[in-house]
Parts: C-alpha cells; structure tokens; sequence
C-alpha cells in the first residue's frame, strides 16, 4: 500500500520526518497522526508548476517598546532542483556580541524519486564555535517505494563520530497484515536485539481504509490493541477517525476525528477537529469568497459544550496582488457579540533585490498598530525560476472516471499507476502534449498516479468507477 502503510508506520516511529500537515484547525499538541507521508489531492484537474522560486534566507526580527528593532531569529536553506529543501540552519541573534550564533541545523539527502534517504539533525557547539552531530536517520525502500528500513544513529561526542544504536524494520506478512520492529544494538558485540514489536492490520474497500495498530506484550506473549485509524476520501469529504482500545471495556473508545470539504472546483472549504480526550473539544474553520483557488474570507469556530452549538472565534480577510501573491491578513477576535480587530500581517514583494518582507501587527488598545515582529525573506541572485528551465505543467482530468482520463503535458514524463496496496497496475511513457489514458481494465476504487521525470515528482488521486 504505497500510501497508506507509511502513513500508518510513520505514526509511530517516524516523526523525525520532515512531514506534511496542512491542517490549520485549532488542535491540541498531541493531533500529530496527519497526512505523514500522506496527502488529500484535488478531485478535478490539477494544475501545478514545478520548481518555484526558494529563499535562500529568511530573517526574523522583534520591535520592543521605544527601542529600535533588534534581529531574532534568521533561517538559511538550500535546495535541490526539484525544490526540495537539502539544508536549513537555524541562527540566533547575539545582542551582545552583535552576531549571528547557529542554533540547530536539518540537513536531507532525497533520491530520484523524491523519497528522504537521509536526515541529519546538527545543535550549535558553543565552545568551538561549529556544528556539531546530535542524530541521524537513514532510510531504505522497497521496489514499490515503502519504507523498508529506518537506520537511526546519535552523535559520539568524544570520537566525533556517528554510532549506529537503533534500526527499525517493517515488514508485511500479507497485502492486509504488517510489521514494525525496533531493534537495540548492542556495540560491545554488534548484537541487534528486538526491543519492540508493533502490527498493523489493514482493510481496504473502495474509498475508505482501516488500520489497527497492535504491540507486542512479552510477558503475556500476545498481541496487545493500542489504536485503530480510520480513513474516509471519495474526493469531496475526507474523514481520519483516531479510537483508542479500552482493555477494561473490551471495546474501541473515540479519541479523535478530523474532516475536510471540498467543493466541486477541488477547493478546500471546511476543516474540522474533534476529540475526546480529557473532554469534549471541536473547533472548526470555513473558507469562503474563492477567487480561482484563492480563499478571501475564513472564519473560525468553537463549539460550545454547554449551549450545543458553534459559536464564532476568529475572522481573517485576505487581499492578494494581480500574481495572487498575498499582501494582507486582517484577523479578528468575536468577543461580547462583535468582530474586533485583532491583528495583521502585511506583505511586500521586490522582485529586482530578490527579497520579500512580512510585517507583524498588534492593534493596541489605543486603536493603533504596532509593529510586532518583522521577517525577510532574502532569494539568491541565480534563484531557480520557471522562466530558466522547462516548465513541467501539469493538468490531469477528471479525477473520477468510469473509462478515460486525460493529462496534459508541456514536457515529456513517466508515468505509474499503483492501487492501494502498492502494487503498479500500469506503466507508460508520456508525451508532450494531451495523452489518453484507458482505465476500463482497472477495478472500482481508489488509485495513486505518479508522474517523474529529472525535474519534477508529482502524485494524486484517481477514483476509478
């Protein structure tokens, strides 16, 4: 399953990851099970343009009261040509010294189809003044492009070497049952032994998926239940269910439940979260007032325990430049009845120097902004544009279909088919321009097309009828 079984793994081992989550509902900090390795694609035609511009810095900076701005926080990247970010550093400000001091430092190698191979997490050395290791994970995949193994390696201090302590393999026992085992080494004799065993039971019907997630308990030699995920996408609506295994009850407790709307267009509408731990808890966000795929308007809820309903919590109202750049956020607080302003963020673009600016307000009680915070966004002289390489423009349509789909091409790409237990079901070589592809052969249900070439690696959805 080239989707969903990573996703499932990566819920227990892999958060290192640099990982998706484009969710922007209020949620507690534990809500972290998410779109790892995972992702909710358009159900119309896709229409997207690889690489776009990357900063190759970005700078914080903080405004106190009655003194002058002081730099906070800077951000340095590097990116590879697919766009993919290979470093990114972070520095702090000493006010003291009157120079930037590294504060942690990501570093990540990608193979060609765009997988992470290798994450290296650095911290700032103080006393010489450099980089210094604290872990890596290296990452190996199978033919079908699941993750196999997980290598995990800290930092000697006093070798100033990487040691290799700890290893994770997933395993599949069938199409519907697989394994995770932790391995310990023991570096006085280079035995790895098992330290940990979890197994994830997957069913799989037409536009939903489960997965139960068990451990291994060895002193009762069984298979203990910890939680069940549950997902739901016919393209429109998207539902991930969380339930917890009570032992005492013998029963599957609701823990938590987040859901997405689209409309007919592919555009994201509504989000919503729910959970039941330590108490009812729902918050949800509406976006409305499109302009193509840009929202103007999002408003945010609470749901309100005691009087059984929503009840209003914040407004943002977006303005974006003829690019569709944005330039404003205007946000606002629902207190005693009325929307009151709350803050913004404004946004400038100088696309001669190469460098983009935000600028963090506060409206202050004597109905004034005040500048909160400000950050730059510096881009390098030979930044990577659509205008100096091929443009890789995709359009892929319809999403459901009970016979042909179509993709629209400006270069030449590959393409791949898999259905949800990863297994390709077709193969081809596409062509500038419009090429036909025939699903008649294909099953009912849900499918997962990727299309690569040198500069572009792009995946989405298709539901076969």
């Amino acid at each position: 399953m080239k989707i969903s079984i990573v996703y499932f793994f990566s819920v227990i081992s892999l958060l290192s990851i640099d990982c998706i989550l484009n969710a922007q509902v209020k949620k507690p900090d534990n809500f972290h099970h998410l779109h790892y390795n995972n992702f909710k694609s358009n159900t119309n035609s896709t229409n997207q343009s690889f690489p776009s511009e990357k900063p190759d810095s970005c700078v914080y900076y903080t405004f106190l009261t009655n003194k002058d701005s002081i730099p906070n926080t800077k951000v340095v990247y590097n990116w590879n040509q697919d766009g993919k970010v290979k470093m990114e550093a972070y520095y702090l400000w000493d006010d003291i010294r009157k120079k930037w001091r590294g504060n942690f430092r990501e570093d990540r190698e990608w193979n060609q189809c765009g997988k992470n191979t290798v994450y290296t997490c650095f911290e700032w050395d103080i006393f010489q003044n450099n980089w210094k290791g604290k872990f890596k994970s290296n990452f190996e995949y199978d033919d079908y492009g699941n993750l196999s193994t997980q290598y995990i390696s800290n930092w000697d201090t006093i070798k100033n070497v990487w040691f290799l302590y700890q290893k994770i393999v997933f395993n599949r026992d069938s199409s519907e049952v697989f394994f995770e085992t932790t391995y310990q080494k023991d570096n006085i004799s280079n035995f790895w032994f098992v330290i940990s065993e979890n197994r994830f039971e997957i069913f799989i019907n037409q536009f939903d998926s489960t997965s139960i997630c068990s451990h291994w308990d060895y002193d009762l030699s069984t298979w203990i239940k910890d939680k069940k995920y549950s997902n739901f996408d016919d393209g429109r609506l998207y539902v991930d269910t969380t339930k917890s295994w009570n032992e005492q009850l013998s029963e599957w407790i609701l823990y938590d439940v987040y859901s997405e709307i689209s409309d007919d267009k592919g555009n994201l509408i509504e989000q919503c979260y729910q959970s039941w731990y330590n108490g009812y808890y729902a918050s949800k966000i509406e976006y409305k007032n499109f302009e193509g795929k840009l929202h103007k308007l999002q408003f945010g809820y609470l749901w309100n325990v005691s009087n059984n309903r929503w009840d209003y919590w914040d407004k943002v109202e977006y303005e974006y430049d003829e690019k569709g750049n944005l330039i404003l956020e205007l946000h606002y607080m629902f207190r005693n009845s009325i929307w009151e302003v709350a803050n913004k963020t404004a946004c400038s673009y100088d696309d001669v120097k190469k460098l983009n600016c935000t600028i963090f307000y506060d409206f202050n009680e004597d109905n004034n902004w005040v500048v909160r915070n400000k950050s730059y966004e510096y881009f390098p002289i030979n930044t990577i544009s659509n205008n100096d390489i091929p443009k890789c423009v995709i359009n892929l349509y319809p999403n459901i279909s009970n016979s042909l789909i179509y993709i629209e091409l400006e270069v030449k790409n590959n393409m791949i088919i898999y259905d949800l237990n990863g297994k390709p079901v077709l193969s081809k070589s596409l062509e500038k321009g419009l090429n036909t592809i025939d699903l008649t052969f294909l099953k009912a249900g849900l499918y997962i097309i990727h299309l690569f070439n040198d500069s572009l690696n792009f995946e989405a959805k298709i539901i076969k009828k």
